[in-house]
């Protein structure tokens, strides 16, 4: 015990604080080296899973440096990532194309996979707790919550975890396993593709949204048993990524993707997409037809193309929410969805009468 606490004043002394990140972490700086990196001071329980986590090698988890106890406190060492959360990207960026989407979810299966052979379940897993760092890596952090699996127990000893995020286990109903991982993981997904919980706006495209539906059954046995499960139904569907390289560009050039301001291609499911090229080709077609029939000079060419701007592509587009721009205005983001179907159809039949105007 002497030495524990030696070992933890000396943490203590090593490091000079410069900032506070958020209560009880602190972005420090080695008195010695100069180098800069995070301390943390959390339940001193958590040790042995820190020190668990020290084990596992893998670039998608914060790496942790150092840790000891005292009879108060646990102190945690690790490294310090220059980035933004993903909650702060969301808000930034907007949403991700399905493509980009499974990128990053791939990425915390592929960690998640190495905690839970260690026993360790997150129980915390949100956009806040989650690292895109500088260079374009994707970074679970956060494991304050996080809890060794026991066989033997009924439930869990205390509730915690993010409302939206956390399973129903979480409520001290059952013990919480890989599966309230699993849950949570769900619901991310659900995040990344439409801006909103599933409980507000279900992302329901294709076998992903089979899959997001089945990670986040209120019934745990309902639910993907462990991450093998849910790789072997992505690859069955061809959902995984060809070439998994974490980059910079991998997530940056995201939300430029076509997928994710077109609608009709959005989802890259193969018939929306078929028919939504079906459907502009006929309104191309219409719109090369009536320039022809109607554009007999300059005036009138400019006139007929502005006309159909408006009438033919700009209204529709609104109307089927191209680029979502409902969820990146502050005002309607936070709106039901068919409260924002509502207000884009007000908003197209404007620029459709004015189109409409144009064209008489």
């Amino acid at each position: 015990m002497q030495q524990d606490h030696l070992k933890a004043q000396y943490l203590d002394d090593t490091y000079e604080d410069l900032s506070t990140l958020k209560e009880n972490v602190y972005v420090v700086r080695h008195k010695q080296t100069g180098k800069i990196y995070v301390k943390k001071y959390v339940d001193k329980k958590l040790i042995p899973i820190y020190k668990k986590l020290q084990q596992i090698h893998d670039h998608h988890i914060e790496k942790i440096h150092d840790h000891a106890a005292d009879n108060e406190k646990g102190i945690i060492i690790t490294e310090y990532i220059s980035g933004m959360t993903l909650q702060e990207y969301i808000e930034d960026k907007g949403i991700f194309s399905q493509q980009g989407a499974n990128s990053i979810i791939e990425d915390l299966l592929l960690v998640l996979e190495k905690i839970h052979m260690q026993g360790i379940i997150h129980r915390d897993i949100n956009p806040n707790n989650i690292l895109i760092s500088n260079d374009g890596i994707v970074k679970l952090i956060d494991f304050n919550i996080a809890r060794q699996k026991k066989q033997a127990q009924g439930a869990d000893t205390s509730i915690l975890g993010t409302v939206g995020y956390a399973a129903p286990e979480q409520y001290g109903f059952l013990q919480t396993d890989e599966r309230t991982d699993i849950y949570a993981i769900g619901v991310l997904w659900n995040v990344l593709l439409t801006g909103h919980l599933p409980s507000e706006q279900r992302y329901a495209c294709g076998p992903l949204g089979m899959i997001i539906q089945r990670c986040t059954e209120m019934d745990n046995r309902q639910r993907y048993h462990n991450v093998q499960e849910i790789f072997q139904t992505m690859d069955k569907y061809n959902l995984r990524c060809p070439v998994h390289i974490p980059s910079d560009d991998n997530i940056k050039n995201d939300n430029k993707d076509i997928h994710t301001w077109i609608p009709g291609f959005r989802t890259g499911t193969l018939w929306k997409c078929i028919v939504a090229s079906l459907g502009y080709c006929l309104m191309a077609l219409y719109s090369i037809d009536y320039i022809q029939k109607y554009a007999s000079t300059w005036q009138s060419l400019i006139r007929e193309i502005a006309a159909l701007l408006l009438y033919i592509w700009l209204a529709p587009l609104i109307a089927a929410d191209i680029g979502y721009f409902d969820q990146k205005v502050s005002f309607l983001k936070d709106l039901p969805a068919p409260v924002r179907l509502t207000i884009r159809i007000f908003l197209c039949l404007p620029v459709f009468y004015l189109g409409a105007l144009l064209e008489s």
